[in-house]
């Protein structure tokens, strides 16, 4: 007996092989996220206007489309001393789902993720992405508070 199995319904929706600043600026607003454009080391960004504030950065080029990126680069700052931070990464090293974390000397946190676009991605991914990375911001900002109220609690009497 031929059994006959149903056919993946298809869908149309807007693909990204590759981004430009302006259209990256749109999909932030699109997907709520309030955002100027800054100058990041002589490159155009796009930096969010409320917290959790995160920077996104076109990255790396298309040779056969100038004006056009590949990927995007989230990244995000939290400031603390190296004691905090280190308490930060280490009960977050396995519990944020995109976000890399990393100290810089002076004791911050840097959290970095980069949306790759290579091969064509729908907008419901990068829509995804962006909620997942403020997730993640979001883990970080409330562990950082922990850690602060942990340290407060045991220097004062």
């Amino acid at each position: 007996m031929e059994e006959i199995l149903p056919t993946p319904r298809l869908v149309t929706a807007q693909v990204y092989a590759s981004i430009n600043h302006a259209e990256l600026g749109q999909l932030l607003r699109k997907n709520g996220h309030d955002a100027g454009q800054v100058d990041d080391d002589g490159r155009p960004a796009w930096r969010t206007l409320a917290a959790p504030r995160f920077t996104a950065l076109p990255q790396s080029p298309l040779r056969s489309q100038p004006g056009e990126f590949e990927s995007v680069f989230l990244y995000a700052y939290v400031f603390g001393t190296p004691a905090i931070s280190s308490a930060v990464i280490r009960n977050l090293q396995w519990k944020t789902i995109f976000a890399h974390l990393i100290m810089h000397n002076s004791g911050h946190i840097a959290a970095t993720h980069s949306i790759q676009l290579t091969g064509g991605v729908s907008e419901r991914f990068v829509r995804e992405q962006l909620r997942t990375w403020m997730q993640d911001l979001e883990r970080v900002r409330h562990e950082v508070t922990r850690q602060l109220r942990k340290a407060a609690g045991s220097t004062l009497h």
